[in-house]
């Protein structure tokens, strides 16, 4: 997603640009996500002023993109009877302070926003407006744009790695595909997901950038039952990245630990999504385990009675990178010149037209702006 729009950014700003890809775009967590358009994602700091200006750039793209199934939703978080609001009401506040509209409503005021939804054991739920859209539909998107402005796309070959010579990456390694040996390069873009950090490390560079492994399922098409995005909230206190890291270090294919959330939204063609399980799991593996849908489906039923019986048409598991500091890298490392990083995203799609733009001038410029805080010289 933020490779295909950086492509764009890069050609339309007069440079030769050729993007190598193992895949077809969007066939990682590109495209299996829920098409979550967030603001509420953002960490505090320069993560949420970016994603301020971020929201009304999206806005804007949307007029370029063509159809990509963007709609302005609600985002309903449930908050359980036996929690303790008080860290829900103050991150309301401090997301309100930053300008973006967020409230504790009571179960009358979700039940009628929400008809269908089953409010037993619910004490209220926070309120936000916020947006979703089609994510295989606005990756290809940008992959047109890139393909319009002159990118040339090498698709179904694998990057195994950089050639690093004196400090400096001078070609990128391939195998498979029509393109298979060495590639060179000016400038080398490595925003490859979770596989960032494993193609780092052939240029010298190890990333703290770990991985879990989330997974959700599609229904079939059915009756209107969610008019917006419902989720449940977080217990109380969790500490998000310490779970993240103990279960990215499981790679059994029998590990226990697994982060089971709640979040369903209904698409524009009338699927309902549901997510998500996280887990560790083999190294990259995408294989669905039964007792996670089993986890979803539970979910879906608990406060969507009317789903019972629903069919399940598809499910993926996808690798979601993510940083000890929740914050996203970009930018070059010190030690491997001319690579430049783009990964450990949150929330990617909000901020995707804003950082491609960003990115792109600091690749022509070669001044970081507001993404120097993003370094990957900050975990040195």
């Amino acid at each position: 997603m933020v490779g295909c729009a950086l492509a764009a950014r890069l050609a339309e700003a007069g440079l030769k640009v050729t993007v190598i890809d193992q895949a077809s775009a969007a066939a990682g967590a590109s495209g299996g996500n829920m098409g979550l358009v967030l603001w509420s994602d953002a960490e505090p700091g320069v993560s949420l002023d970016l994603t301020r200006r971020a929201w009304p750039e999206l806005r804007e793209e949307m007029d370029t993109l063509g159809e990509v199934e963007f709609r302005p939703i609600h985002t309903l978080t449930l908050v359980p009877d036996d929690q303790d609001p008080t860290d829900i009401l103050s991150a309301c506040a401090h997301l309100s302070a930053a300008g973006f509209r967020s409230v504790f409503l009571p179960t009358r005021e979700v039940r009628r926003l929400e008809p269908l939804l089953t409010l037993e054991g619910v004490q209220g739920a926070v309120y936000q407006e916020q947006a979703a859209l089609n994510p295989l539909l606005f990756t290809l998107a940008w992959e047109g744009r890139a393909r319009r402005a002159g990118v040339r796309f090498v698709r179904d070959t694998r990057v195994t790695g950089f050639r690093l010579e004196g400090g400096r990456v001078t070609a990128v390694e391939t195998a498979g595909g029509p393109e298979e040996g060495l590639i060179d390069g000016g400038v080398f873009v490595l925003a490859a997901g979770a596989w960032t950090r494993r193609l780092a490390l052939t240029a010298g560079l190890d990333l703290p950038q770990y991985h879990i492994i989330g997974e959700l399922l599609v229904t079939e098409v059915v009756p209107p039952t969610v008019r917006g995005l419902v989720g449940l909230a977080p217990p109380a206190g969790q500490d998000r990245v310490s779970l993240e890291l103990r279960i990215a270090a499981e790679r059994g294919e029998g590990s226990g630990l697994r982060l089971v959330e709640f979040a369903v939204i209904q698409t524009a063609t009338g699927n309902l999504v549901v997510g998500q399980v996280s887990h560790g799991g083999p190294d990259l593996g995408e294989a669905v385990r039964s007792g996670c849908l089993r986890d979803l489906a539970a979910g879906l039923v608990r406060f969507f009675p009317s789903a019972a019986g629903t069919a399940v048409i598809r499910s993926w598991a996808k690798p979601v990178p993510f940083t000890p500091d929740h914050q996203p890298i970009v930018g070059y490392a010190a030690g491997a010149e001319g690579l430049f990083l783009v990964s450990g995203l949150k929330s990617t799609i909000i901020i995707t037209p804003l950082l491609s733009r960003l990115a792109a001038d600091y690749i022509v410029s070669g001044r970081p702006g507001p993404l120097a805080p993003f370094s990957p010289d900050r975990f040195r």
